[in-house]
């Protein structure tokens, strides 16, 4: 992967990163319909780039597995279990790819 594109996902992470916990604040805050769109566009952008499912092909899926629990979830207006899932199981996720987005970075770099 070349610097460039390491550079533009580690930003584009740490959007995903931001946007959890914004959802997270709308949600404990009963602005459903805020975090829902947020979150839905999050999940649209990241399960239809082809660079992240070429990157992360197994959080990918996970990601899809979480995006459609939340989904039931929300159904069902249980906004705390979805807070608990994008603070305790996605957003992990999104701090591991910058781990080893940086970790690309300074290898590129050398």
């Amino acid at each position: 992967m070349n610097k460039e594109i390491a550079v533009q996902m580690h930003n584009l992470t740490e959007t995903f990163k931001e946007i959890i916990e914004i959802t997270v604040g709308y949600l404990y805050n009963d602005k459903n319909a805020e975090g829902i769109q947020l979150l839905s566009e999050m999940f649209d952008v990241i399960l239809s780039n082809s660079t992240i499912k070429q990157l992360f092909p197994e959080d990918v899926k996970e990601l899809a597995f979480r995006s459609a629990e939340i989904i039931e979830l929300l159904e069902n207006n249980d906004y705390v279990s979805v807070s608990d899932i994008l603070e305790y199981q996605v957003l992990p996720i999104f701090r591991n790819w910058n781990n080893q987005l940086s970790s690309k970075e300074t290898t590129t770099n050398n």
